[in-house]
């Protein structure tokens, strides 16, 4: 047996042996239902490990509570299904995110212990001294929200995406991975726009980095000793956070995005220094600006190619939103340019695709923290010290979507009359992920710029990936496998690409 493998074995069965023969807590008849388990505290653990958040879409289908309690090692969890009792936990101040979020953080940077005190301080954001974390959940709100700075950051990376420039196909056909393929082009332009020509992920070895970080980040959150098990994302996070300390020992941050300046002075207000200024880069870099995005655009743009129906309707949309101008004094081939001001108006199936990815392919478990003992709805106990769960793929799952919720259908948006429900996709409430806009018109800019240029074939048909090695909580389960596509420039595709902002 591998020596990961024993030493995780031995773990389950401490845990085991420990919390088997102690005495626990009794249910609260007035808390949510328990869920009886065949193993006590150690079932929902290999559920989470073998299914990930389809383990909670099963016991829905299961038991079809609202509310239910689940057991684990050290803690008790309940787990939200009702888009009721959702919206009363999005209401109520006992039910805490950021920390949550803290602890996440501290996991998947590996901060010193110093920072880790300076991040967990005064998390409730009461009054005009507020913590770190709170400052920067702020700052990142406000940076990431509707208004002039997020529209020039969009408006850099798409800039820079729309002409296409890192992609390069020769004799006119590539066969690549398609996931590879948005990889090489979303990653220059999203990082660019971010952190400005200095931008550390310039660098084709922290690009690798990321990648391997990537697969393997899941395991520095929820794996058992991490330096065993996650051994590769480690050693791939140090690097990267040794080009962020350049990054800001240098100043290059001076030249970035508002956003990250901002971010920097809110760190160094609280205390901190360069080197774990660096290590806490990589919530920004690698999981809130890349995580999400790459998956996204990989499984929004396999839809509209795997369907030769919605790719004719999208390029159609898409036609109607172009313009050819002419520059006598460069060229005589003309420039076509994508008009963003007609975009959305006019490309509702290629919105509707978008969102119905969104629906269909997001793995985000929204959580919180009790704070204290709250009674939820007027009916359940729920107890201080727990966390509670709402799992996207359940809200995402139910009757309120039509006919077979689990199947992917794009005409659920073009028929709605506006009753479908929300999307979870990006959270909710005050938790609402603030780079959704930025991130949905970046990942939307590439689809209408590949369906005007590229014809893509799957080699061996358009046969769609699983995703059971996604991490737990991912907010879009990111594929298994590759998928080996041949790529060729359209010959209405051909020549010199741009877009136009009114």
């Amino acid at each position: 047996m591998e020596p990961n493998l024993v030493t995780a074995y031995l773990c389950l069965v401490a845990c085991f042996i420990l919390f088997y023969i102690r005495p626990h807590t009794p249910q609260n008849v007035r808390e949510p239902p328990l869920i009886a388990t065949p193993i006590p505290f150690l079932t929902p653990l290999f559920g989470f490990a073998k299914m990930k958040v389809k383990y909670l879409v099963e016991l829905r289908n299961k038991y079809q509570h609202a509310i239910y309690t689940l057991r684990l090692p050290f803690q008790k969890i309940y787990v939200v299904n009702s888009p009721q009792l959702i919206s009363a936990i999005e209401r109520f101040k006992p039910f805490r995110f950021l920390d949550i979020s803290v602890e996440a953080m501290i996991r998947i940077c590996g901060i010193s212990k110093e920072a880790r005190k300076i991040l967990r301080a005064k998390l409730d954001g009461v009054g005009d001294d507020v913590g770190l974390a709170y400052s920067l959940f702020k700052g990142v709100h406000n940076g990431l929200s509707q208004g002039k700075d997020v529209d020039s950051l969009t408006r850099t990376a798409i800039r820079l995406l729309a002409p296409l420039e890192h992609t390069s196909l020769p004799e006119r056909r590539l066969e690549t991975g398609l996931y590879d393929l948005i990889f090489l082009i979303l990653i220059p332009a999203t990082t660019d726009a971010v952190y400005g020509p200095f931008n550390p992920f310039r660098d084709p070895a922290i690009r690798d980095s990321y990648r391997v970080f990537e697969n393997g980040f899941g395991g520095l959150i929820f794996g058992l000793l991490p330096s065993l098990t996650a051994r590769g994302a480690l050693r791939a996070r140090d690097r990267i956070v040794f080009a962020f300390e350049k990054y800001y020992t240098n100043s290059y941050h001076l030249e970035a995005s508002q956003l990250i300046q901002s971010l920097f002075s809110i760190y160094t207000a609280h205390g901190l220094q360069v080197a774990e200024i660096a290590k806490l880069e990589i919530t920004t870099a690698c999981v809130a600006l890349l995580s999400n995005t790459l998956p996204g655009a990989f499984w929004l743009i396999y839809h509209i190619y795997s369907d030769q129906e919605i790719l004719e309707k999208c390029r159609a949309e898409v036609e109607e939103c172009v313009i050819r101008r002419y520059y006598d004094d460069e060229t005589t081939t003309p420039i076509r340019l994508l008009k963003m001001s007609q975009f959305k108006e006019k490309t509702p199936m290629l919105h509707a695709v978008w969102s119905e990815t969104l629906r269909v392919h997001s793995g985000t478990i929204s959580t919180r923290y009790v704070a204290s003992d709250t009674i939820l709805d007027s009916q359940y106990l729920v107890k201080k010290g727990s966390i509670v769960m709402i799992p996207t793929p359940v809200v995402h799952t139910d009757d309120r979507w039509g006919p077979n919720p689990p199947l992917f259908n794009h005409q659920r948006w073009l028929q709605t009359d506006g009753k479908l429900p929300a999307l979870r996709a990006f959270g909710g409430g005050s938790t609402l992920c603030p780079g959704r806009h930025y991130a949905s018109d970046v990942i939307l800019t590439l689809a209408a710029m590949f369906v005007m240029r590229f014809e893509i074939e799957a080699v061996d048909g358009w046969v769609e990936p699983d995703t059971r090695k996604a991490h737990l909580g991912s907010g879009v389960l990111k594929p298994d496998g590759d998928l080996d596509v041949a790529v060729k420039v359209r010959e209405k595709g051909e020549g010199r690409w741009d877009v136009e902002f009114d």
